[in-house]
């Protein structure tokens, strides 16, 4: 779970709430071209709330700003294999600054951070791919190792993958059943 550190003051929290009410409109409207104004007023919301954290100074906001790129590169990345000489050079931190800025705004260091990544991708995939083999899911979202990776899978979950995967799928089956079932 990721808890924001970015906030907005209450006149800019006003704007925002004020361009959400606007997007609003436009769709319980429906007139001609409001998807367009709607897509306009979305990222004109956007633009606003980025020039917004970008004035940010707390020291956890400036933490996750600079962490920001470390972040967006694990997140795309997260598959390959990733050093964090990788994620230095990728962010023009030096190794100390990435360290202590990701700890700053995740609480966990880029390789703690990478780990649970790529348990959740890992966790996503068993449910959504129940014909592959939880080495293969393994392999798929970057962990070499199938025995390092059911080791933190069971440490996060509190259940071995295939135990996971049974207990999802076995309840959406249930769940799928009693939607099915006549009335």
């Amino acid at each position: 779970r990721f808890n924001s550190r970015l906030r907005l003051s209450l006149t800019d929290l006003k704007h925002a709430m004020d361009m959400v009410r606007e997007m609003e409109k436009e769709v319980a409207q429906k007139t001609p071209g409001y998807e367009f104004a709607v897509l306009t007023g979305f990222m004109r919301l956007i633009s606003f709330l980025c020039q917004c954290y970008s004035r940010s100074t707390t020291p956890q906001s400036l933490a996750l700003l600079r962490a920001d790129k470390a972040i967006q590169y694990l997140q795309t990345h997260y598959p390959q294999p990733i050093s964090i000489r990788m994620l230095t050079d990728h962010t023009h931190q030096s190794i100390n600054s990435l360290l202590r800025n990701f700890k700053a705004a995740t609480g966990q260091s880029p390789m703690q951070y990478l780990v649970q990544l790529r348990l959740r991708k890992a966790a996503d995939l068993l449910v959504a791919r129940p014909d592959m083999n939880v080495t293969g899911a393994a392999l798929a979202v970057g962990f070499n190792d199938s025995n390092y990776f059911a080791r933190q899978f069971r440490k996060q979950f509190r259940v071995s993958p295939r135990a996971f995967r049974k207990t999802i799928v076995d309840s959406l089956r249930g769940h799928a059943l009693v939607h099915a079932a006549p009335a």
